[in-house]
C-alpha cells in the first residue's frame, strides 16, 4: 500500500555523470526545480549507465537505481501512478530501451506515463535556440565563433543536432554553430565552414550541448589530447575558449523539462 501522501512519483530519468561538480549543477538542479513545480510528487533519480553506477558506487559510495530496479520498488511500494522524465536531448536507443523497459511495468500501476526528450517538437528547437543565444553573450560577435558540442551517433545522422544549428542560423547568427562529438556534423566539417569567413574570425568558442558537462566536456571538448575540439581549433590557428557549463545548469532548460512533464501527464 502506497505510504506515502504524493499522488505518485516524478522519476527523472538521467544518462548520469561521475564529475560531482556538474551533477549538483546540472542533474541536482533540474530535480530541484521539478520538486517545486510539482510537490504532488515524489522525486526520484535514475541513472541509465551502468558504468556510471558501478563508478559512484564503488568510489563514493552513493547508489543510484537503475529504471527496471526503481519501477520494481515502486511497484512493491504500491505507488499508483509514476512519471518517467528523461533529460536526453534527443530521440535515439537510450529513449527506445526506456521505453521499452516502461512497457514492461506499465500494468503494474494505475498510470505510467513517459516525457519526451529535450529535443522533441519544433517549439522545442525554438526554446533551446531563444535560450542558448540569451545564455552565451559571445554569438552578438560577429567576430567570434561559438560552437556546441552535441553528443551525437553514428548509426543516425544527427538530425536533430542540424536541426538546432538551422534555428540558429534561421535568426540571423551564421557564426553559431552546432556539431557532434560521434558522427556528422563533426569538428572538422565545422573548422572548414569557419574557415570559409577568411578573416572575419579570431577565436572560437566551446560550449557543450549536453545536459552535464562530464567527461565528454572536459575530454573530448576541452581536453589536453590532440583529437579534443580545443586542440584541433588551435592548431587551425584560432584563439579558443571553453565554457564548461551544461544545459542543466539553465533555468530555461528546467522549464522546457518542465513542459514535458506536464505533457506527460496529460496523456
Amino acid at each position: 500500500m502506497w505510504k506515502s501522501d504524493k499522488k505518485g512519483a516524478l522519476l527523472v530519468v538521467s544518462f548520469g555523470t561521475s564529475y560531482r561538480e556538474t551533477r549538483e549543477k546540472t542533474i541536482d538542479a533540474i530535480e530541484k526545480a521539478l520538486s517545486e513545480r510539482y510537490p504532488e510528487y515524489e522525486i526520484r533519480r535514475v541513472f541509465t549507465s551502468k558504468k556510471i553506477i558501478r563508478i559512484l558506487k564503488e568510489r563514493d559510495g552513493i547508489y543510484v537505481d537503475q529504471v527496471e530496479d526503481m519501477l520494481e520498488k515502486l511497484w512493491s511500494e504500491g505507488c499508483p501512478e509514476v512519471i518517467l522524465q528523461p533529460t536526453y536531448m534527443t530521440w535515439g536507443k537510450e529513449y527506445e530501451f526506456l521505453l521499452q523497459v516502461v512497457k514492461t511495468y506499465e500494468k503494474h500501476f494505475t498510470r505510467c506515463r513517459v516525457g519526451a526528450p529535450v529535443l522533441s517538437e519544433l517549439q522545442d528547437y525554438r526554446q533551446l535556440a531563444d535560450i542558448l543565444l540569451k545564455e552565451t553573450r559571445e554569438c552578438r560577435d560577429s567576430r567570434v565563433a561559438v560552437v556546441f558540442m552535441g553528443h551525437g551517433t553514428e548509426e543516425t545522422d544527427n538530425e536533430a543536432y542540424r536541426q538546432m544549428d538551422a534555428e540558429l542560423k534561421q535568426r540571423g547568427y551564421n557564426n553559431v554553430y552546432v556539431g557532434t562529438f560521434k558522427g556528422q556534423p563533426d569538428f572538422e566539417a565545422i573548422l572548414e565552414k569557419i574557415r570559409e569567413q577568411k578573416d572575419k574570425v579570431h577565436q572560437i568558442i566551446l560550449y557543450p550541448l549536453m545536459i552535464a558537462a562530464g567527461r565528454h566536456a572536459v575530454l573530448d571538448m576541452s581536453g589536453d589530447s590532440e583529437t579534443s575540439w580545443k586542440m584541433l581549433a588551435e592548431k587551425a590557428g584560432y584563439q579558443t575558449t571553453c565554457r564548461i557549463k551544461g544545459l542543466g545548469e539553465y533555468p530555461g532548460v528546467w522549464a522546457l523539462i518542465g513542459e514535458h512533464v506536464e505533457a506527460a501527464k496529460g496523456k
